[in-house]
This record gives structure tokens, C-alpha cells and sequence, in this order.
């Protein structure tokens, strides 16, 4: 999977989607805009813009993203599984190693389809992907720094100016870290004898079993 970090910041001067759903008269000017006039971030995704570019890691590969989404996390508390944001106006720029080399797994932990399963994502648990997610923050901090930006960030929310070294950055995105929902799995589709599964997802040599996976 791939594991998304950020820097967030906040704004002025700009509309946020912060704005809009943090408040349900946001939520109603926006459904207003997108009905009467068809505008409003209701009409687009919140990251409509991104960069795929070297993070020096890998040396000349291109194995870093970065993608700027017009919402300000809010990453008070560690650890959250949803994406929690802030009412006031914001932004984050995000880094995300392309091609993250630790491997998680999934295990079942019951016999029916409603016990949850067990998901360890082991999440930079790599030296490498550590590596590519702080050149990555480091390089959102450039970015954010160019003159184009400099009319509407009002300052650095998260991780804050005060964190600038790997030991730091790295914590800060163990902490906060979130999925991007790009799983990729190792069940292999082919015909009798040549792979896990078959054309129709049957468990190959086993009888009532199917699987699907997001290979």
C-alpha cells in the first residue's frame, strides 16, 4: 500500500474545502454553488494537482508523488484511522513513495465472513521508504516556499517549523500517516496448476472457496 505524510498548512484568501465542511452553512453555500451555477469544490476533487519526481533516493528513478489537496488536516492526536480536518481554511502538500518496499499482511481471524480480519501495513518499515518520505516532506517545505505560495499561507500547521530533523519528520509521519487505498496483493490469477485462483476467483484445489484480492 501506499502511505501518504504531509504538510499541512493554514491559509488566507482562498476557499478551502476546510470551510465547507466544517460547518453546515459551508456545506449549504457549496451545494447552492454546484446547483445554481454548477462551481465549488463540489465539482472537482480536493488534490487537482500533483508531481511525480525524484526524491535522490533511488538515484535517477522517479519514485516519489507529491500532491497538493485543498484541505488542512488536523493531526492533534496521533494515531487517527480517519482523516480528521480543522474548520479554519488550510492545505496540505503530501508526499508518497511510489514504490514503498515494505510488505504488510492480511490474515483471517474467524471462520465467517463478519469477523474483521487482521491488517498489519507495516507502513515504513523499510530504510528505504523512510527515506523517500522524508525527502518528500522536505521537498513539500520547498515547494510551499516558492513566491507563488507565499500570498495565502499564513504559516506551517503541521509538523510545525520546529521539526525539521529526519528522526523528527519520520515520527511525525509514523504518527499521522494515512493509506492512500492503493493495495496491491500477491494472488496470482491463472489457469489449473499455475496460480492461486482461477478466472471465476475459485480457490484453486480447494472446494467452495473463493478469493479476491486487489492484485
Amino acid at each position: 500500500d501506499h502511505m501518504r505524510a504531509c504538510i499541512g498548512f493554514r491559509v488566507k484568501g482562498a476557499l478551502t474545502v476546510n470551510q465547507i465542511a466544517g460547518t453546515f452553512s459551508g456545506k449549504l453555500r457549496a451545494a447552492a454553488d454546484f446547483f445554481l451555477r454548477r462551481q465549488s469544490w463540489l465539482r472537482t476533487a480536493t488534490m487537482n494537482a500533483q508531481l511525480a519526481t525524484r526524491s535522490g533516493v533511488d538515484g535517477d528513478r522517479v519514485d516519489l508523488k507529491l500532491q497538493l489537496n485543498g484541505i488542512g488536516n488536523d493531526f492533534s492526536r496521533r494515531a487517527q484511522l480517519n482523516y480528521p480536518f480543522e474548520t479554519e481554511p488550510g492545505l496540505s502538500l503530501l508526499a508518497i513513495p511510489i514504490y514503498p518496499r515494505a510488505r504488510g499482511h492480511i490474515h483471517l481471524t474467524g471462520p465467517t465472513p463478519w469477523d474483521h480480519p487482521g491488517i498489519f501495513t507495516s507502513f515504513m518499515g523499510d530504510p528505504h521508504d523512510r527515506q523517500v518520505t522524508s525527502a518528500g516532506l522536505r521537498l513539500a517545505r520547498k515547494i510551499a516556499a516558492q513566491p507563488a505560495f507565499q500570498p495565502y499561507l499564513v504559516q506551517e500547521t503541521w509538523p510545525g517549523d520546529g521539526i525539521r530533523s529526519d528522526d523528527e519528520l519520520l515520527d511525525y509521519a509514523r504518527g499521522t500517516g494515512l493509506t492512500v487505498y492503493h493495495p496491491v496483493g500477491t494472488c496470482r490469477m491463472a489457469a489449473p496448476g499455475q496460480g492461486v485462483v482461477d478466472h471465476r476467483l475459485k480457490m484453486q484445489d480447494f472446494d467452495g472457496l473463493r478469493l479476491a484480492d486487489a492484485s
